[in-house]
């Protein structure tokens, strides 16, 4: 329902002895005001004299809804400010002043000034209009019980890796709904894209959607992240910024400081920029955040879902009614499929879990371990070839598993690597977030993992690395034939049997 702003509104402020906005005159003194905040900047230091902190609003009520007015509260610690979290908030403030600012009118506190944020006035007739009010021009209603758990970050745990938000709330993207609004941002890099020397692009992901803002263009590259565009956030930094902006790795975790909301170009989007701080005052605008961060906890879980959603379901499947221990799988004759009840890995090979993902040559089918330059030669022609000539990435590692009857030595390679461990295989030098993942999956095998195992199995002409403290699982097992080179274990060519993982995941 909408409200009749023509006479109650006025009535209900001459009750307070207040006044409305669109009423206040120049060099007016020790004003009773109300006023929704429309926009705001986080709290900062004021040059000289004894008023030590400052927040700057800009408020609109009902007698100027479109056209706002600039408030300025002093105050000596940033404690005493008025705690403003979020556009939509009710400001009621007591003996103000106004002042002339260039051509317009703005509002300032005085020393005897009590200016506050009373949203949870429940009482004030004036704010519980205003509530209303600002429901129907917002989308939100001013909050009568506190919103935020932490002053100036919205709905997060704080993190001890996050400086001081000085009063701003920390958005997600799917909250990136209101231009020239300044904010926080928490999200995992997806890819940076620099347009030129004083700007940097970079794409970003918090795992939520938001089809106002306008897309990444180019969109990133990153399949195996199963990202729309409304779930890619383009935030451009300037000058100072754009440097280090650039430097971003993709799959890092980054906390961006006094980000805003600006209308695009494209009519009905918003743009999100960065910009440079020529004072800067020792206060950095990107910060790397660790995986095991609490703010980014909440990103981590809806990749999670997002890629049990669109991954094929990771489950074992049972290949034989009953299950079979390895030393039955050894005396089997190949080729044949078992089910295989309580196994650990004892060992593993390469030794650097960086080297289980390879990348394909372009010239044949070969692969060579990926590494951090980019730079390649194909093992059987050597022809050099760089990361972005080659023909995609594969898995191929080896683990050795034992229970109470065997050990053997299995591989896990291909599209069975890629179901086991549940995502697509990288370059795990240049791509942090998916050697991240790596880690996580297999901390569902072991906890430690120590090098300096060296093995003679043919399956692998690598050194390995000795597990610890591994933890039992369930696994499906195949087993098939090879040709084998003289040299092999047995001495002589011909055929070799060899295991590999089928058909199941690391749950």
């Amino acid at each position: 329902m909408m409200l009749a702003t023509s006479s109650l509104y006025p009535s209900l402020l001459y009750q307070a002895g207040a006044s409305p906005l669109s009423q206040i005159r120049s060099r007016a003194l020790n004003l009773t005001l109300y006023g929704v905040v429309s926009t705001f900047k986080p709290p900062s230091r004021a040059r000289g004299g004894g008023r030590e902190c400052y927040v700057t609003l800009v408020l609109v009520d009902p007698s100027t809804p479109d056209e706002g007015t600039t408030m300025m509260v002093f105050k000596p610690t940033e404690e005493e400010l008025p705690n403003v979290q979020n556009v939509g908030d009710i400001v009621r403030g007591t003996l103000l002043k106004v002042t002339e600012w260039g051509s317009k009118m703005q509002i300032q506190s005085t020393k005897g000034s009590d200016v506050r944020c009373v949203n949870d006035d429940t009482g004030d007739p004036v704010v519980e209009y205003l509530r209303q009010w600002s429901r129907e021009k917002f989308g939100v209603p001013a909050m009568a019980s506190p919103r935020y758990q932490v002053r100036g970050v919205m709905n997060r745990i704080a993190s001890p890796s996050i400086p001081s938000s000085m009063g701003r709330p920390t958005w997600k993207a799917e909250e990136m709904v209101t231009p020239n609004f300044f904010f926080d941002f928490v999200g995992m890099v997806v890819d940076v894209f620099s347009t030129n020397d004083i700007s940097t692009t970079v794409y970003f992901t918090d795992y939520t959607w938001n089809d106002q803002l306008l897309a990444a263009e180019p969109f990133p590259k990153r399949d195996d992240l199963y990202l729309d565009e409304s779930a890619v956030l383009p935030i451009t930094f300037w000058d100072e910024k754009a440097a280090h902006a650039s430097n971003l790795v993709p799959g890092t975790f980054v906390y961006v400081r006094n980000a805003r909301t600006k209308p695009s170009s494209v009519p009905g989007y918003l743009e999100i920029h960065v910009h440079g701080d020529p004072k800067n005052n020792g206060r950095n605008k990107i910060a790397v955040l660790p995986s095991d961060d609490p703010s980014v906890q909440d990103i981590i879980r809806k990749q999670r879902d997002r890629l049990r959603e669109k991954q094929p379901t990771r489950m074992i499947l049972p290949v034989t009614q009953t299950p079979v221990t390895l030393s039955q799988v050894k005396l089997s004759e190949p080729p044949a499929k078992w089910f295989v009840r309580n196994v650990r890995v004892v060992a593993c090979t390469p030794p650097k879990i960086h080297h289980f993902s390879r990348i394909v040559s372009p010239c044949c089918e070969s692969s060579v371990p990926t590494n951090q330059r980019g730079e390649y030669a194909c093992e059987t022609c050597r022809k050099p070839f760089s990361e972005n000539q080659g023909s995609g990435y594969r898995w191929m590692f080896a683990l050795y598993l034992k229970d109470s009857t065997a050990f053997l030595p299995v591989i896990v390679s291909d599209e069975y690597a890629t179901e086991f461990l549940g995502f697509r295989p990288t370059n795990l030098f240049q791509d942090s977030h998916a050697l991240s993942m790596l880690v996580r999956a297999l901390s569902g095998l072991w906890s430690v993992r120590k090098r300096g195992f060296d093995h003679s199995d043919p399956l692998v002409s690598s050194p390995g690395a000795l597990i610890e403290r591994a933890r039992d699982f369930d696994v499906c097992l195949e087993s098939y034939v090879v040709e084998a080179e003289a040299g092999n274990r047995e001495g002589v060519a011909g055929e070799e049997v060899r295991y590999k993982v089928f058909n199941c995941g690391i749950n």
